[in-house]
């Protein structure tokens, strides 16, 4: 009996640790490396994207492929964070720096929580 209970443990783990909430790490490789379909899959149901004060609210799916439209005309270079931390109301925020080879975008990431688990719920590229 431990030991189905044990290999039933190792074939789930890989589907558990991805149910947890994104690190900050997780989301700067994702941005770094221009992945906007593994970045989506933190993406709330929703997602607000603002690109140089164009905001617009995008179901998940479609915000994947707007991001990913983003990261191919501004390909990343560099994404590193300037600040980040949790507000009073429990919204974790990151901001940071995107650069790509024509243009370089303060950004701001905020996730906010749904049942105990951290979704992204708006990114903001705003070019200097």
């Amino acid at each position: 009996m431990k030991k189905l209970i044990f290999i039933v443990c190792l074939i789930t783990s890989p589907f558990i640790t991805k149910s947890q909430s994104p690190t900050a790490d997780e989301i700067s490789q994702l941005i770094k490396s221009g992945d906007s379909k593994e970045l989506s899959k933190f993406f709330n149901t929703t997602i607000e994207l603002n690109f140089n004060d164009e905001r617009k609210n995008y179901p998940k799916t479609q915000a994947e492929l707007v991001l990913k439209n983003f990261f191919q005309k501004y390909p990343p270079i560099e994404f590193e964070y300037k600040h980040q931390g949790t507000s009073s109301e429990g919204l974790r925020y990151f901001i940071g720096s995107y650069k790509s080879k024509d243009a370089v975008f303060v950004t701001l990431i905020r996730m906010k929580p749904i049942n105990g688990k951290y979704f992204i719920h708006k990114i903001e590229f705003t070019r200097e």
